[in-house]
């Protein structure tokens, strides 16, 4: 992860289509993407979401 608070991840546009809203993390309901690019995906953490491995 690039700091404790965020993450990306490998997946973008190209897989989600936001049309109508960004993304919802389900696993961690206070995580919160941020950006979307084509590839890629920011999620900002929130303070249940800090202790998540990868």
């Amino acid at each position: 992860r690039p700091e404790k608070g965020r993450m990306v991840l490998d997946c973008g546009r190209k897989t989600m289509h936001p049309d109508f809203q960004l993304p919802l993390v389900k696993a961690w309901p206070d995580a919160q993407v941020t950006a979307l690019s084509a590839e890629h995906c920011a999620v900002t953490l929130g303070p249940e979401s800090q202790d998540l491995k990868i």
